[in-house]
């Protein structure tokens, strides 16, 4: 079952602009690194409210419309919000994988289709 946050434009509004620029986007990466099996994105940014988190879960859509598995992982565990926007609950993250309380298995999620989600968890290591 989907369940569409506001912050989704390539679920909500697959013909939009935004949701063309994240399409743009993600054929960009895919054509500079064609040669190599990237495995890894990191979306960082130095301060807060700046988009990080639209960005990480509308490029994770587009990278799933083609048939890609992703993993998101929020890293951000003292305002963790990949959970809150996919409405998620953040019982167990990857802050319990850390402190080894929780298995990688316990914790991920699966909120759409090749979407895994690992939110940030409930304890600071």
């Amino acid at each position: 079952m989907l369940r569409v946050g506001d912050e989704l434009i390539t679920l909500i509004d697959p013909d939009a602009p935004a949701s063309e620029a994240y399409r743009t986007l993600r054929t960009n990466i895919l054509m500079r690194n064609f040669d190599r099996d990237m495995k890894v994105i990191n979306i960082i940014s130095t301060t807060a409210q700046e988009g990080k988190t639209t960005c990480v879960l509308n490029l994770a859509m587009v990278y799933a419309q083609l048939q890609k598995k992703v993993l998101v992982i929020d890293l951000d565990l003292r305002m963790p919000t990949i959970h809150k926007k996919l409405k998620l609950k953040n019982k167990k993250g990857i802050s319990d994988i850390i402190g080894h309380q929780a298995d990688f298995e316990e914790v991920v999620l699966q909120p759409y289709e090749n979407v895994d989600v690992i939110t940030a968890g409930t304890k600071i290591p």
